[in-house]
């Protein structure tokens, strides 16, 4: 199956009802032709969440990403704005940081250029003498970056429309959770191998708290009290509810 008639299946399924509905076919995984029209219509073009701000919450905190195949310093700056930077120097393509951690500047382990919080380049050894190198106008390139809530996005479209223009109708379905009060305690890295598809498929139904869950969530979210809403009108998302057991329900509970 070409990508053309991939992409016609995929379409009819928008219309089945929730009780007619399939599993996308083995080949939504695993064409490469879907995957790298995927990186260009959706992961090159979206706000993608790389984080909590309250990670970096001191000027020159900072940590390491990849967005496709663009690595990324997200960075708090003096100002106390946090910024999206190439983490590549501009002289021989050499990281000037990786991981995370706590700097007053970058410095390429190369040729010790030193850029400062903001990416503008602020030292460049035994240049001086260069009649076409300009240090007032070298900078490591920027990405859109903006907050929701205490999570960072970046955009990789310098043309993306403002985050907040994608979060409005969100904000009046999660406002019960005041995600913006919450702080994070904790956080990991885990890798995948698997289509990016997979992760969000288990993120959006409860079904698996049948038997992965069982001893935990599953018995203060049953999986059989999942329902689906209908989706916002302007279809910005869709998701699933979960029920809580009536047990949990009491005055005075934890919950």
């Amino acid at each position: 199956m070409n990508v053309s008639a991939l992409l016609v299946v995929i379409e009819e399924y928008l219309n089945l009802e929730d009780d007619d509905c399939l599993s996308l076919p083995p080949q939504a995984y695993l064409d490469e032709e879907l995957y790298q029209l995927e990186i260009e219509k959706i992961f090159r073009r979206e706000w993608l969440c790389v984080g909590r701000a309250e990670h970096i919450p001191n000027p020159g905190d900072y940590f390491c990403t990849k967005l496709m195949d663009d690595p990324i310093i997200v960075v708090r700056g003096n100002d106390g704005e946090v910024r999206a930077l190439s983490s590549i120097c501009r002289h021989r393509y050499m990281p000037v940081a990786d991981g995370e951690g706590q700097v007053e500047r970058f410095v390429c382990p190369y040729h010790s250029w030193a850029y400062d919080l903001t990416g503008q380049l602020i030292a460049a050894p035994y240049m001086k003498g260069s009649k076409r190198f300009v240090r007032d106008v070298c900078q490591l390139p920027s990405y859109r970056c903006e907050s929701w809530a205490g999570f960072l996005f970046v955009n990789l479209d310098e043309n993306a429309r403002p985050l907040f223009e994608k979060m409005r109708v969100l904000d009046q379905h999660v406002v019960n959770y005041r995600i913006s009060d919450q702080v994070e305690i904790m956080s990991y890295k885990q890798r995948w191998n698997g289509n990016w598809k997979l992760s969000a498929e288990n993120s959006m139904e409860y079904y698996h708290h049948v038997g992965l869950h069982r001893h935990t969530v599953g018995g203060q979210m049953p999986a059989k009290l999942t329902y689906v809403p209908q989706p916002p009108s302007d279809l910005s998302f869709t998701h699933e509810r979960c029920g809580m057991d009536r047990s949990y329900e009491q005055r005075g509970h934890a919950f």
